[in-house]
């Protein structure tokens, strides 16, 4: 069981279901940061709705070890030249490239929900003119409050959190290896083979 399907059963968490219908301009060459989230969670899923194919978004996420930080930057522009325009359950993709209209998207939805301890959401104009993020919507889920979420964790899963540490390293820990002087060979075949 994961931590996703558990969270109906642990506190100190909040879902961000958010859905914005005012548009915004973004000067040329400059960004927007739309949202910026300093505790851990999950992202979800997210659609932005610009006026221009060239509009970029930018996603920060920091890793779940907090070691690296992963950007994924991309425009209605590259999804529709890379191919990705049908519609699509996971992955990056643009449910509408529409000139006539000027109605541009991104929509993203990971395989499983991606884990961040950091999470920025950006939105970029290029460097010959600007754009109009016209609505925008994004869902994820943060731990608010991380020791009323372990806490609850550890109520959930039963056990202290020394036990759940020492289940944690067995887990991690490699398999012992004997090093090759003291390597036993395998014994001999019971029965000699037959030979004709």
């Amino acid at each position: 069981m994961d931590l996703i399907s558990m969270l109906p059963l642990l506190k100190g968490w909040s879902c961000i279901s958010k859905k914005v219908d005012t548009s915004l301009n973004i000067p040329v060459a400059t960004e927007r940061v739309i949202e910026d989230f300093k505790k851990p969670g999950w992202f979800f899923s997210l659609t932005y709705v610009f006026n221009d194919p060239d509009a970029k978004l930018i996603i920060y996420s920091v890793d779940p070890y907090g070691s690296s930080v992963d950007v994924v930057s991309i425009t209605p522009r590259e999804l529709y030249e890379s191919g990705l325009i049908i519609p699509s359950s996971y992955g990056l993709w643009s449910s509408k490239y529409d000139d006539t209209e000027r109605v541009y998207t991104v929509c993203y939805t990971p395989t499983t929900p991606l884990f961040f301890r950091a999470f920025r959401l950006v939105v970029a104009a290029p460097s010959n003119k600007s754009v109009t993020l016209l609505k925008y919507m994004h869902t994820l889920v943060l731990i608010s409050e991380e020791d009323l979420f372990k806490e609850s964790l550890r109520e959930v899963l039963g056990t202290d959190k020394l036990v759940l540490l020492e289940r944690l390293l067995e887990v991690v820990k490699p398999p012992e290896v004997k090093p090759p002087e003291e390597a036993v060979a395998p014994p001999p075949p019971r029965y000699p083979c037959r030979t004709y």
